[in-house]
């Protein structure tokens, strides 16, 4: 009983920072994305 509970505390531990990580991940690649749209595909349209 009490190692599952500690086994449990651990999941939770594992899956908190593994989604805290996954969404900082995804944050920086559409920051990286939308940086790299507004650098290249902005340049066309103020030539136009």
């Amino acid at each position: 009983m009490h190692s599952t509970s500690i086994r449990a505390c651990i999941a939770f531990v594992i899956v908190f920072i593994s989604t805290r990580l996954f969404r900082m991940f995804a944050i920086a690649f559409t920051y990286a994305v939308n940086l790299m749209n507004s650098r290249f595909g902005a340049l066309p349209q103020i030539h136009l």
